[in-house]
């Protein structure tokens, strides 16, 4: 306080922090929601026989960060468009404003809907695989192997039609309402240590961050037994089901070698 002109301990009357809130054309529903690290809460740091991981600090953040000026803009990455189609090849135009690119790839799901008119055998509301032909184009496939296989749906027709991300669609942005617990003395020894899957820490402005590890499992290898954990007459008519569409897939595969 001594240097600043003017002020001193003993001319302060008030003090008043200044909250930040949430700055989105896009998620409204944040303005309401203060910003950055709330608050930082210490534990056991005036203890100099705690061993790790204490002492450590208790730090809540909504993980919504103030960007300044700059309002927080996360799309959906929905495209809507107008326009006529021949065949199965979709041009993507009047995508959204300064984008130069539907930002979609192939292999991914995407639902189609119909705002007008109608494209060939697509179905409003129904899921489909992205192929991507170029940065404007795609093509749409019922399933994986249609996808692999190139077998596209048809898509001639015209009107006005939306394309969007089924994890993303019709979802907002919202307060995390995070208490993360941080060592204050962190332990650098050199050591290498597998990263879990899920978050890694907090930047500064209290934005959680989540690492390049997903929790997504994928097995693989043959089938060798089924266990039928319910001994029920319903089970075990399922597991006879399974047990043999899986003995004549296996002596297909079996003959074709």
């Amino acid at each position: 306080m001594g240097d600043l002109p003017g002020i001193g301990e003993f001319n302060i009357a008030t003090i008043r922090r200044r909250l930040k809130k949430g700055n989105s054309p896009l998620h409204t529903n944040i303005n309401k929601y203060t910003t950055d690290v709330q608050n930082t809460y210490d534990h056991d740091s005036d203890n100099a026989l705690a061993l790790p991981p204490h002492p450590h600090a208790y730090v809540a953040s909504p993980s919504l960060p103030s960007l300044g000026n700059e309002p927080i803009v996360a799309p959906d990455r929905s495209v809507t468009w107008t326009g006529a189609t021949g065949g199965d090849v979709i041009q993507l135009i009047q995508v959204t404003e300064g984008a130069a690119d539907h930002g979609f790839y192939s292999g991914e799901v995407v639902t189609y809907n119909v705002i007008s008119g109608f494209l060939g055998q697509l179905i409003d509301g129904k899921n489909y695989y992205v192929s991507r032909v170029s940065s404007n184009n795609i093509r749409l496939a019922n399933s994986l192997p249609d996808l692999v296989n190139g077998d596209f749906v048809d898509a001639t027709g015209n009107g006005t039609f939306k394309i969007s991300v089924p994890d993303l669609a019709n979802k907002k942005l919202d307060h995390q309402k995070l208490l993360k617990r941080f060592p204050l003395n962190p332990v650098f020894d050199g050591a290498r240590r597998e990263t879990a899957p899920g978050t890694t820490g907090m930047l500064v402005n209290g934005t959680e961050i989540s690492n390049y590890k997903s929790g997504d499992v994928i097995f693989f290898g043959g089938v060798e037994s089924i266990d039928v954990l319910e001994d029920l007459q319903v089970m075990q008519s399922i597991s006879q089901m399974i047990q043999s569409d899986l003995e004549h897939f296996i002596s297909s595969v079996m003959e074709r070698q």
